[in-house]
């Protein structure tokens, strides 16, 4: 139930933006926090990492979620470069084994 409110919501949506952000509190990150050891990049690494399981999670649990994300190809590039990321690799990548799964059309690499 809970999660379904936060699906209903919009809470989707707001992880989505966090993945796409390139800006925290007025300063530059960068999307795959290519340099852990700025505490700003570590920081919104760790979050990144989060909303990726949270979505992963989310996915797996309701397939319509997984179909709309899945169909937004700019999205799916987003994921890819996010597997750059030391924090984000491995979250980012079980992220787009979810949503792909559900795709009835292959990705173009």
């Amino acid at each position: 139930p809970s999660q379904q409110a936060f699906v209903t919501f919009g809470g989707v949506q707001v992880l989505c933006d966090l993945l796409y952000t390139t800006r925290w509190n007025g300063e530059e990150v960068s999307v795959t926090a290519a340099n852990p050891t700025v505490a700003l990049n570590r920081d919104v690494g760790a979050l990144r990492k989060e909303a990726l399981a949270l979505l992963r999670e989310i996915c797996f649990s309701d397939p319509a979620v997984a179909e709309t994300l899945g169909s937004q190809h700019s999205f799916i590039v987003q994921l890819f470069a996010l597997t750059g990321g030391r924090f984000t690799f491995e979250p980012a990548v079980g992220l787009i084994e979810e949503i792909l799964a559900f795709r009835e059309t292959t990705f173009s690499l």
